[in-house]
């Protein structure tokens, strides 16, 4: 395990939590309210009816039910529960711990109920849609490029106890695709809580860096 957090890691966390913090400073601090708001308006411009038809819905996907149904199915299956159900599950468990753990720390309120366009209670930052959505997903990514590059070899983090070869994504086009889909959705998912107007610009950015620092965590833990 030791090995797995060399030297660039350890960095790379390090940075990725600094910065967390810096942003977490500006935004207890006020410095962030005009950013705010400008990044907010922005979005706003933006409104229509077919596009807030869409991304209510999208927005609506990154509520704990579905990366709750994904983990499940993928613990049920026996093909998939080592290989991608304990990670996943892991995974998604840890960011709903952190981003709890900070929303009652810093118990920023979210933006005005009279801007949402959705249903939602709770403290704005950082947005757990986000830091999930980010997380565990790149997370897919990750193991769908270690068992591309090992033609399904066993996790290293059951090498006492390697599993049989598993399933893949043969084709790199197709797995390719997939993680462009999956980049995609990330970044919308995120961007569109700063258009439904139930987060703060910052509380969406600030995930982005935090997670950045729970994904080399949770690739040292199983890759």
């Amino acid at each position: 395990m030791e090995q797995k957090f060399d030297k660039k890691r350890i960095i790379k966390i390090i940075v990725s939590v600094g910065l967390f913090a810096v942003v977490s400073w500006l935004m207890m601090s006020g410095r962030l309210e005009g950013f705010d708001h400008a990044v907010q308006n922005f979005f706003f411009s933006f409104r229509r009816d077919w596009l807030t038809t869409i991304l209510v819905p999208f927005s609506y996907s990154g509520n704990w039910p579905l990366p709750t149904v994904i983990c499940a199915i993928l613990l049920a299956i026996p093909k998939t529960r080592t290989t991608f159900g304990v990670p996943m599950s892991v995974t998604c468990l840890s960011c709903v711990g952190i981003y709890q753990a900070l929303k009652y720390s810093f118990q920023r309120p979210r933006p005005d109920v009279s801007v949402h366009l959705l249903v939602q209670n709770g403290y704005s930052f950082p947005s757990g849609h986000s830091l999930t959505s980010l997380v565990a997903w790149t997370m897919l990514i990750l193991l769908f490029a270690y068992y591309y590059k090992h033609q399904g070899a066993s996790l290293p983090i059951y090498k006492k106890h390697p599993q049989p070869a598993q399933a893949y994504i043969r084709n790199n086009g197709k797995r390719k695709l997939v993680n462009t889909l999956l980049i995609i959705y990330i970044v919308l998912m995120g961007l569109s809580r700063i258009y439904v107007g139930v987060h703060w610009p910052s509380d969406v950015f600030g995930s982005w860096i935090l997670g950045l620092a729970v994904i080399e965590i949770m690739q040292a833990i199983f890759m």
